[in-house]
């Protein structure tokens, strides 16, 4: 079935649909390995045969000691996401130590707007009634 098949193939693709195939010339085909794919090392597959490559050796070598590659990516997996989680906790306390030294900054500032606030409220107190509390006694008193 498959022989004539390909023989109908054959004979329309290199003589048209009414070529007449030499039976001589249709068995040197068949002795080039056109129909007997997979009988030597390296040809095309036959039916229920898997292509041969080079790396062939090699992923049998995995498949057999797949339970110990994956022990192995497993490992190295661990050890990197501990360095990460090194990683990311450096960074953590890098963050806190910006913050905290962004609300020190925020805080200084707000102390000083706060302080220069009740210094010129007070001059100006000052400057109208001259019996008014001095600048600097009210700012030991009141001052932030």
């Amino acid at each position: 079935m498959f022989g004539d098949l390909f023989k109908n193939s054959y004979a329309q693709t290199f003589g048209g649909a009414n070529a007449v195939v030499d039976p001589a010339a249709w068995n040197d085909l068949q002795a080039a390995n056109f129909m007997n794919f997979g009988t030597e090392p390296g040809t095309y597959p036959g039916f229920g045969e898997q292509l041969k490559f080079a790396g062939d050796e090699l992923g049998n070598k995995f498949a057999q000691n797949q339970g110990l590659l994956n022990f192995g990516l497993a490992g190295a997996k661990g050890i990197f996401d501990t360095y990460n989680m090194f990683k990311q906790n450096s960074m953590q306390k890098d963050l806190l130590n910006f913050q905290k030294d962004k609300y020190r900054t925020d805080l200084g500032l707000a102390k000083k707007a706060t302080n220069l606030d009740l210094y010129e409220r007070q001059r100006r107190r000052v400057s109208a009634n001259p019996n008014a509390e001095s600048v600097e006694s009210y700012m030991k008193k009141w001052g932030v």
